[in-house]
């Protein structure tokens, strides 16, 4: 708290472009048991956290998928979503928050997720 600021709440700049709204863990009213500053958002911990990570992860994947219903719609794309090994429909929509946070150790060094831990 007051007397002793954790370094994970210091406000900080995001990407340029970055739409992420925050993380979930991070939300929630200060002081209730839940939530943090900011929320969570443009923070240290709401940018670099494994939650939160996950969560951006998870937001990525459902603007590709966003992209590739209007591929669909267009008559240029498959509809087939690739997640983690397996297939689904463009009907199934990505559930970021169901990610488990394991799937970060599958994902390679030059993957843009880490452009925003390592901001």
């Amino acid at each position: 708290g007051r007397l002793h600021p954790e370094g994970g709440h210091v406000p900080v700049q995001p990407l340029e472009g970055d739409m992420f709204g925050g993380y979930s863990w991070g939300r929630g009213v200060v002081g209730s048991g839940g939530g943090i500053p900011f929320e969570g958002k443009n923070t240290v911990e709401g940018l670099g956290c494994s939650v939160a990570l996950t969560e951006r992860y998870g937001q990525m994947l459902l603007l590709e998928e966003d992209e590739r219903d209007e591929k669909d719609r267009a008559g240029g794309g498959t509809g087939i979503a690739t997640i983690a090994g397996s297939t689904s429909g463009s009907n199934d929509k990505v559930d970021s928050k169901a990610i488990d946070r394991s799937i970060l150790a599958t994902l390679p060094n030059d993957h843009p997720i880490w452009d925003h831990a390592a901001n």
